[in-house]
């Protein structure tokens, strides 16, 4: 890969790098962690990442366009994503949206005005055999029922 330009070293991303050992098949969670830590992925660190990895920034920006959770910006404070594929959908992914859409007082899609929560739906979250799923930041939650789901916004 050719280097285009010169990087300031970013220490809080190398020690990212460093956990996951640069590892290719650990792209998904570096960028979990990196957008954790820097409150979103812009195109400079998709370009840093791909420097320090050696691959093209085609591949950071494909992966960061797929997943539904991996943000531009980081939206919110806490940044819900429930699964909305079929397995979720069986196990009653539609009554907890309503649960989340009425204690949050948000439709899909949306941000709280104070920047506290946003609600989105995703695609499969990889716990199916736990279904329904959901995310909030990084954490992933599972086995949920309307009534789990209001413990776990009130410890919010």
């Amino acid at each position: 890969m050719k280097i285009l330009k010169e990087f300031t070293k970013d220490e809080a991303i190398l020690k990212i790098l460093q956990k996951y050992q640069f590892k290719t098949e650990n792209f998904l969670p570096i960028l979990l962690e990196i957008q954790g830590k820097k409150n979103g992925l812009n195109t400079e660190t998709l370009d840093y990442l791909a420097n320090e990895l050696k691959v093209e920034p085609s591949l950071f920006y494909g992966i960061a366009t797929f997943y539904h959770f991996l943000n531009p910006k980081k939206k919110a404070r806490y940044n819900i994503y429930l699964c909305r594929d079929c397995t979720c959908e069986l196990k009653g992914n539609k009554k907890i949206l309503k649960t989340l859409e009425k204690i949050l007082n948000l439709k899909i899609g949306e941000t709280s005005p104070d920047n506290k929560f946003s609600l989105n739906l995703t695609s499969c979250l990889g716990s199916c055999d736990k279904a329904p799923a959901m995310l909030i930041n990084k954490d992933l939650y599972n086995k949920l029922s309307p009534k789990r789901i209001i413990k776990i916004i009130e410890k919010l």
